[in-house]
């Protein structure tokens, strides 16, 4: 800014009057301009004008180029109508400086000019260029309503801590007010900016206000800082909009804000509460990097990618009832508080792998359309997933549940996988998976889930080490019923995998796999050794029949003649006519058979030919399956 020296030529403000009345240019520089210059006391043509105060605009055909001179008195140019360029670059205006409502026809520059005391612009026109850069205005600066139809410059420029006032005005053309200050509050209110806009590295001390605003093209505020609050509510970006590396001290609200283009917030950063309530992102909005202290996503809606990859929250993230219409990118982003994703939508694929939860992590009601990976994911909190619909595969592999994890309703039309992720305890009650669903716990270590073996059983990946697993948690709940299912599913599974012949030699692991499943179910199935017992029964007494090697003394001894006559009494053990003459019923074989099988033939009944080796048989495995039966009983009963 200039410093003028008093000791310069002083020139009457009376002599630029009379040259600006004869129409002749007004070229002075390094001068100090005594008294006041009021276009009101002069006598210049006049035309209609609605924004001059008495109604009429007054005519300045002079060129008017007065350089780094000082103004000692008020300059007023309130509803003049400047025909040719004007220069007043780096000049002092001591005193309030009016150009309310003028038109600039031609080129207009302020170029590192300072205005100690109230400078207004209000309602003024700039047809050309419009030059403010590294101008400095120490008290209230007002542009509202004005309108720059050429390129206007305000880089570097310095506004006070009082106010400044560009409600309303309109820039045709590329407004560049790159590396500016602003001091106090910067009203942008209703603005419209038709082409670039360009704030970088500018400086908002207090509030910054673009409520309303609309940007045509593309908004630069990359590298900006704002001190206050920073309010965009209700603004719309139908370009490109750059803040990257941008600076919210303050509170920054975008309410409702709407991004035609790119919304460009990489590593930003907000000190304080940023809330984005009901913002519309219609391309990319790129978040990757940010610091956000807490933020506010409800209702927002995502058109494009989501991209808040190794975004640090350290508040509340609230992005309820959010809609990603493609890509929600959330890897290797840090959550230390609470996480809120109640009741969104992700229609793209959902990336949150990697990602740090310490609160907690509450999806509830949300649905995933596509893939949805939280692989690697560290959810140290509680994890809410009650109600939530996936359409697509569930990642969890390598994820970690520090806290509670709850599924419960969850619905899976695809696959649920969860490789090598360490649960605490998770509670999946009335989780339900389409036919088509899989579930894998391959390399998973859990303490506690809570999934009943009826939901999973058709649905469970085969892995030794997992099932083993499930099974010692289902024991761990009390749960013995699904603890039976899954062990014997995993005993046939297992059995299955395993060749009957192996390097040309009987695989007797298989074979005792097929005795033990056969026999009573791997040990969880009692009933199966009953239904074996009574098959051996049965069979047994088939033979016996078929064989007619049942006896009965004395009934069955025939005798032949007199009973004094002991050699004429047949012998059914020696005598090998006997099954030709004396049969017994099935039901009596039965009886036989039964009661040999449980080791307590009758006395007087008796086996006769090739039945006493079968007999023998039959009590050899009576009284296996009957050890077997009450070991897989006590077993049951004992737990």
């Amino acid at each position: 800014m200039s410093s003028l020296d008093d000791s310069r030529p002083e020139f009457p403000a009376s002599e630029i009057i009379s040259r600006i009345e004869s129409g002749g240019p007004v070229i002075l520089s390094n001068v100090t301009i005594a008294g006041d210059l009021d276009i009101s006391a002069m006598y210049l043509p006049v035309q209609h004008s609605e924004e001059a105060a008495d109604g009429m605009a007054r005519l300045i055909s002079a060129r008017i180029d007065i350089r780094n001179c000082k103004f000692t008195g008020n300059v007023n140019f309130s509803g003049a109508v400047f025909q040719e360029s004007v220069d007043l670059s780096g000049s002092l205006f001591c005193e309030e400086a009016r150009f309310k409502g003028a038109i600039f026809l031609q080129d207009a520059g302020w170029e590192k000019a300072h205005f100690k005391r109230y400078a207004t612009f209000r309602d003024a026109r700039f047809q050309g260029d419009a030059r403010f850069s590294g101008s400095k205005f120490s008290e209230i600066a007002n542009f509202g309503a004005a309108t720059f139809c050429g390129k206007s410059a305000f880089a570097s420029a310095f506004f006070s801590e009082l106010c400044t006032h560009f409600g309303g005005a309109s820039f045709h053309n590329d407004a560049d007010f790159t590396d500016s200050h602003f001091a106090g509050t910067a009203n942008f209110i209703r603005c419209r900016f038709l082409s670039q806009s360009s704030f970088w590295q500018t400086e908002f001390g207090s509030e910054a206000i673009f409520e309303d605003t609309k940007f045509e093209g593309h908004s630069i505020f990359s590298a900006a800082s704002f001190r206050g609050t920073a309010d965009f509510r209700r603004a719309i970006f139908r370009d490109d909009a750059n803040m990257e590396a941008t600076c919210f001290s303050g509170y920054a609200i975008f309410l409702k804000a709407g991004f035609g283009g790119s919304a460009n917030f990489s590593g930003s950063r907000f000190d304080k509460d940023a809330s984005f309530e009901g913002a519309a992102f219609s391309s990319y909005a790129r978040f990757s990097r940010a610091q956000l202290a807490s933020c506010s996503y409800v209702e927002a809606s995502f058109a494009g990618p989501a991209g808040f990859d190794a975004a640090k929250i350290a508040g509340q993230a609230d992005f309820d009832k959010s809609q990603f219409l493609s890509e929600a990118i959330f890897t290797d982003a840090a959550f230390s508080s609470s996480a809120l994703f109640l009741r969104s939508t992700f229609s793209g694929p959902a990336f949150f792998s990697e990602a740090r939860f310490a609160g907690q992590a509450v999806f509830s009601g949300s649905v995933f359309k596509d893939d949805a990976s939280f692989n690697s994911a560290r959810l140290e909190g509680n994890a809410e997933f009650g109600s939530v619909r996936f359409d697509q595969d569930a990642r969890f592999l390598g994820a970690r549940f520090s806290g509670q994890a709850d599924l419960t309703s969850a619905h899976f039309e695809k696959n649920l996988l969860l490789e090598s992720t360490r649960i605490s305890s998770m509670r999946m009650a009335e989780a339900e998976f389409s036919r088509s669903s899989r579930l894998s716990l391959r390399k998973s270590d859990f303490s506690r889930l809570e999934i009943g073996w009826s939901t999973i059983a058709d649905l469970l990946l085969y892995d030794g080490a997992a099932y083993l697993s499930l099974v010692k948690n289902y024991r761990n709940l009390e749960w013995f019923e699904d603890a039976d299912g899954c062990y014997y599913q995993y005993r046939r599974l297992s059995q299955s995998l395993k060749p009957l012949v192996q390097d040309g030699k009987l695989n007797w692991s298989k074979i005792f796999d097929i005795v033990g499943w056969i026999s009573c179910g791997y040990g969880v199935r009692p009933a199966y050794t009953v239904l074996l017992s009574a098959l051996f029964i049965i069979i047994f007494a088939a033979l016996f029949q078929t064989w007619n090697g049942v006896a009965i003394e004395p009934l069955d001894w025939a005798i032949i003649s007199a009973p004094s006559d002991s050699s004429q009494i047949i012998d059914p053990v020696l005598d090998p006519s006997w099954d030709q003459s004396h049969k017994l019923p099935f039901q009596d074989h039965l009886y036989f058979s039964t009661t040999t099988f449980l080791s307590r033939a009758p006395g007087k009944w008796y086996c006769v030919g090739p039945s006493r080796y079968a007999a023998m048989i039959e009590g050899i495995l009576g009284w296996l399956l009957m050890a077997l039966f009450l070991v897989t009983l006590g077993r049951k009963i004992i737990r």
